[in-house]
């Protein structure tokens, strides 16, 4: 009975070990595309074009970062928190970027886009706090 149950727990590792290298080739894959979509789709410069494109290309660099913590997980090292504060800062910064070019084409304005323009500095001033804090606690640790 207990050398059936080893036998299930590896078959499952390696079942974990399979479905972790897929998902790194499909980030890799989608990074890729995103890329590639992006030179085709610049065929002039303008505002929109430019604005797309830097969208288009932290949207890969996010997916990029995504892939560091399967990486590591394949490669048995420890988990570091570090990828999903990069993450979080790239996107508040993606969304800071699309608010300031949508205000900057419209003919509105609204408070509504100051609010949420400060919430993500907030959100990126507290995620750079904390990669501060995180990386003193790892150079404490190690």
């Amino acid at each position: 009975m207990e050398e059936i149950k080893k036998k299930i727990v590896s078959f499952l590792f390696k079942l974990d070990s399979l479905i972790h290298i897929l998902i790194a080739f499909f980030l890799i894959l989608l990074a890729f595309i995103i890329v590639i979509k992006t030179l085709f789709s610049f065929n002039e410069i303008s505002h929109s074009s430019i604005l797309h494109a830097v969208n288009d290309i932290l949207l890969a660099l996010i997916i990029a970062e995504i892939l560091w913590p399967v990486l590591k997980f394949l490669k048995k090292e420890e988990f570091s928190l570090n990828p999903f504060l990069f993450v979080g800062i790239i996107s508040a910064t993606r969304r800071l970027l699309f608010i300031e070019a949508s205000q900057a084409t419209s003919e509105t304005h609204s408070y509504d886009h100051i609010i949420e323009m400060a919430s993500n500095v907030g959100v990126i001033f507290v995620l750079i706090i904390v990669y501060y804090i995180y990386s003193k606690a790892s150079q404490k640790k190690e």
